[in-house]
């Protein structure tokens, strides 16, 4: 049971919170490009000029856990991570994203820190929020750093702030919690 071992791994590790898969079913990560069709997570994230992403088998079924999760919850954070191989990759579970959807949690997209190579290559964080509405992702506030990225026009409620590490390669994670945490209220 891929549920139980996830909370087990949680517990070992003193996490705070659970951890929750979209689906439990095998699937391989789909893109159609404007160079053609690409299978497979790793073939995806080194492809650019992605148009849409999905999955094969296209409808696979989502762990009643994690659409709880999604109807109990207070915010929803989509991100940061890989926009099309990570972000993207979730919620292109069609329960996941009917879920996403219907929740009357505060949705909240953490964008990348940067463009990444390939797959945002030349992306603002307005063409990342574009990407996630042509895939049905409603979202109702931003939080970039435009210090690593440009922002580009949005119509949504944009949270910029340094939120990098002294490195500039991840997000501080104590930055970034206060940020959503502030987001709440």
């Amino acid at each position: 049971e891929p549920i139980a071992a996830l909370d087990e791994a949680c517990r070992l590790l003193g996490v705070r919170g659970r951890v929750l898969p979209s689906t439990i079913e095998p699937v391989v990560l789909k893109a159609e490009a404007a160079g053609g069709p690409v299978t497979g997570q790793v073939a995806v994230s080194g492809t650019d000029r992605i148009q849409r992403v999905s999955l094969v088998p296209a409808d696979p079924p989502a762990p009643p856990e994690a659409l709880a999760a999604l109807a109990e919850a207070d915010q929803i954070v989509l991100g940061p991570g890989s926009l099309f191989t990570s972000v993207l990759a979730a919620v292109a579970v069609p329960q996941i994203l009917e879920g996403l959807n219907r929740a009357s949690a505060q949705r909240v997209y953490v964008c990348n820190l940067r463009p990444q190579e390939n797959e945002t290559a030349g992306f603002d964080v307005a063409m990342h929020v574009a990407a996630l509405l042509d895939h049905g992702v409603t979202v109702d506030r931003v939080v970039c750093d435009s210090a690593g990225i440009g922002i580009g026009s949005l119509q949504l409620p944009v949270v910029d702030l340094a939120l990098a590490r002294p490195n500039g390669r991840a997000h501080d994670p104590a930055r970034l919690a206060q940020t959503l945490s502030d987001l709440l209220g």
